[in-house]
């Protein structure tokens, strides 16, 4: 358990290492003429739209929201059961319950061990990459035609999703992964702050009223199969909002 919890930390530590260096800089031509479908996606990611042009005009949160719709496509449709959906018929016989079981784990560890499993993997991880970065790309620096080094460090990290994944329900373990929602209380218990801007001691903001203004990460809990308690091992890091009563 916590070396999955590891690896899910190091795979969110990566996304903002790449989108400090990769996110672009604030641009309003750049911003307003984006693609109607990458709008609509950086609306869902921030949960709030009317808090997108915020977002993108400042070089710090730009980079935060472009780590955000990484980590949000991640979690949404790479660190999913599906990841070995599609290899074969008893796979998804399996995974056509939608929640992991013991049983779930079994089969899917005995795929990964047949010789064409890799590949079918590497082609899961391409398809989701051209998917993400239909997505993101507006966002980053590097927009040539060809394919740089911002398309090569990204098509790294969501391969090491796409291998977590599979290691993931690969194991009896269960899984939940939640973004918390904008407007949320901030909690200590289950939130990290990480925003430059509202700084202080966590059980302050929290008694200071602050609430979530973007979630980066997720909140990730893992429990054993079947029915054991599930255990918190990653915190959300949030963006806050200004507290009511302005302290």
């Amino acid at each position: 358990m916590e070396r999955i919890a590891h690896r899910c930390r190091d795979l969110f530590k990566k996304v903002m290492v790449f989108a400090e260096a990769r996110a672009s800089r604030p641009g309003f031509v750049q911003d307003v003429t984006m693609a109607e479908p990458v709008k609509e996606y950086l609306g869902t990611v921030s949960g709030d739209e009317s808090r997108v042009v915020c977002l993108l005009g400042k070089p710090t949160t730009r980079a935060v929201l472009l780590a955000k719709a990484v980590n949000y496509f991640l979690v949404g449709e790479v660190l999913k059961i599906t990841a070995a959906g599609g290899f074969e018929d008893e796979v998804d016989a399996c995974i056509g319950i939608g929640t992991a079981t013991a049983r779930t784990a079994s089969v899917i560890q005995t795929a990964t061990k047949r010789p064409e499993f890799a590949d079918f993997s590497q082609q899961k991880a391409r398809a989701h990459l051209l998917k993400l970065w239909g997505l993101i790309v507006p966002l980053t620096n590097d927009q040539r035609a060809g394919y740089g080094q911002t398309w090569t460090e990204l098509a790294a990290i969501v391969s090491d999703a796409q291998t977590l994944a599979v290691d993931i329900f690969s194991l009896p373990l269960g899984y939940r992964m939640d973004f918390p929602q904008i407007n949320d209380p901030f909690d200590p218990v289950t939130m990290v702050n990480r925003d430059s801007f509202i700084k202080g001691d966590p059980q302050a903001l929290k008694n200071n009223g602050n609430r979530v203004g973007l979630a980066i990460t997720p909140a990730i809990r893992i429990r054993e199969l079947p029915g054991e308690e599930s255990c918190l091992v990653y915190l959300a890091e949030v963006l806050l909002l200004p507290s009511p009563s302005g302290r």
